[in-house]
């Protein structure tokens, strides 16, 4: 693993930052020869397997959820909670918008 001063910086939150300082945290993991990148990019796989999971459209291949659950084994505790976090907008809206 990563010494703990770089594992902090992979560990910062990033809901709710200013783009500058998702930006800063982007260049210092990626200074250190971290890809800032490979979280983003699984966050966005999560997600959109989420989505089709809870619309029915999802591909329910035993392949599809190895996938799934690998990409969520390795995201960091960033990702996670920020996957959380979509997560619960996600269904706070659709609960919202089939109430209307």
């Amino acid at each position: 693993d990563c010494p703990y001063h770089l594992r902090l910086i992979a560990e910062v939150p990033l809901n709710g930052l200013p783009t500058h300082v998702l930006n800063l945290r982007r260049a210092l993991l990626e200074g250190v020869g971290l890809a800032a990148d490979e979280d983003e990019s699984a966050i966005a796989f999560v997600k959109e397997s989420m989505v089709q999971q809870l619309s029915n459209t999802y591909d329910s291949s035993a392949h599809a959820q190895r996938a799934l659950t690998s990409t969520l084994c390795r995201l960091t505790m960033t990702g996670k909670l920020d996957v959380s976090h979509w997560l619960r907008h996600y269904v706070v809206s659709s609960m919202t918008t089939k109430e209307e």
